[in-house]
């Protein structure tokens, strides 16, 4: 009963998918669809490397290093009959895969957690949005092409290299900026409207 109340509870904890949580970490900076990719594969990667040594099976690695990469992995409590009562599960594309111990739950978890991944993710740059006035916040934001929405915080993480930034308000001229970040930095895009 205690094993199945701990499953239950992480089931709870991990009701997401990699590629929703990757949208907006911890921090408040929203990750571009070419950051979210590369993280995605980076999970993936961890994923088969590590899957097999807590018992993961070929075909299981290949359901969840499959999900972590197309975003369709979540975590789930088994709610149907016996044997599997209480069982959580990794939801993926190719199929259910059961946790049969807390061991490969707590592996596979700490891995597809965006924390785990921190030091991926500083190798990117980073734009940090300067809007005024800020409320309301009905600009639209374009990052390399991307429609990006307009958070909280206005911090945006991008690939290094060349970006081009876009932010509109309805009525006001365009904000605009392109140029170089180096990996590991952050750019700085004031827009007065």
């Amino acid at each position: 009963m205690r094993v199945r109340v701990l499953f239950l509870i992480a089931a709870i904890i991990t009701m997401w998918s990699i590629v929703a949580v990757a949208q907006s970490n911890s921090q408040g900076v929203y990750l571009t669809k070419s950051v979210r990719s590369a993280l995605a594969a980076e999970i993936a990667n961890s994923i088969a490397a590590t899957a097999p040594r807590v018992g993961f099976n070929e075909k299981e690695t290949t359901a969840l290093v499959t999900g972590a990469r197309d975003g369709s992995l979540k975590f789930r409590d088994y709610t149907g009959p016996y044997p599997a009562a209480g069982a959580v599960f990794a939801e993926t594309s190719l199929g259910d895969v059961q946790f049969r111990n807390a061991a490969q739950l707590d592996t596979i978890q700490r891995i597809a957690s965006i924390s785990s991944h921190s030091a991926f993710l500083e190798k990117f740059a980073t734009v940090r949005l300067d809007v005024m006035p800020v409320p309301p916040r009905d600009y639209k934001v374009i990052i390399n092409g991307e429609d990006c929405p307009a958070t909280e915080r206005s911090l945006y993480r991008v690939p290094a290299g060349d970006t081009a930034v876009n932010v509109t308000r309805i009525g006001k001229p365009a904000c605009a900026w392109s140029g170089q970040i180096p990996s590991g930095s952050e750019h700085v895009v004031v827009c007065q409207f």
